[in-house]
């Protein structure tokens, strides 16, 4: 692949890799069998095995950094096929930094930490093995349900035993068999 010439890194820079390339390609890497571009620091260790097209380790430090300074940009990007995953974390069980014990951990300060949005299937999927599929604390409230725009049960759409539905007056029905809407039952709840 003929790749652009790009100007060179400003002589203040100090790194040992510094690309720009303006409008064109800053650093491109490419390989048939490992790594196209491997970044390491500290006590980071090279990839042995798996193909990657970005690999990074940085040993008790951070292996990649990415941040955006526009308010609308995207720190990272992740985009995959059809059954595909476009992002993955992976907790190894050994010298996690005392943080917190997770794979993936999201810290908005002041805005959400974690959203998931879909179109037509899940927003947020937990599940576990032999654990709890999801636990959630909070200093206003544990769990948060928006109320649907009309009163009553789901009278339309395809429902699982399980799903869990509040209408706008506060009433909370449980899905109790799985069709086209299902069938449903009211939780009764005691006022305090």
């Amino acid at each position: 692949m003929a790749l652009p010439m790009v100007r060179p890194p400003p002589k203040s820079t100090v790194s040992a890799v510094c690309g720009e390339g303006g409008d064109q390609i800053g650093v491109y890497g490419h390989s048939d069998s490992l790594a196209g571009v491997v970044a390491i620091t500290g006590t980071g260790s090279p990839p042995t095995s798996t193909s990657y097209g970005l690999y990074a380790d940085g040993g008790t430090g951070v292996g990649a950094y990415a941040t955006s300074s526009g308010n609308d940009g995207i720190g990272v990007l992740a985009q995959c096929a059809a059954g595909g995953v476009a992002v993955m974390a992976l907790f190894p069980g050994a010298g996690i930094p005392a943080t917190g014990d997770c794979a993936i951990h999201g810290d908005g300060s002041s805005v959400g930490g974690i959203r998931g949005l879909s179109t037509t299937s899940y927003g947020v999927s937990g599940s576990s093995v032999h654990g709890i599929g999801g636990t959630f604390t909070g200093g206003q409230a544990q769990l948060h349900l928006t109320p649907s725009g009309r009163s009553g049960k789901p009278t339309s759409g395809a429902h699982d035993k399980g799903d869990l539905y509040l209408d706008s007056t506060g009433k909370l029905f449980i899905c109790t068999e799985s069709g086209t809407p299902g069938h449903w039952a009211r939780v009764n709840v005691t006022a305090v």
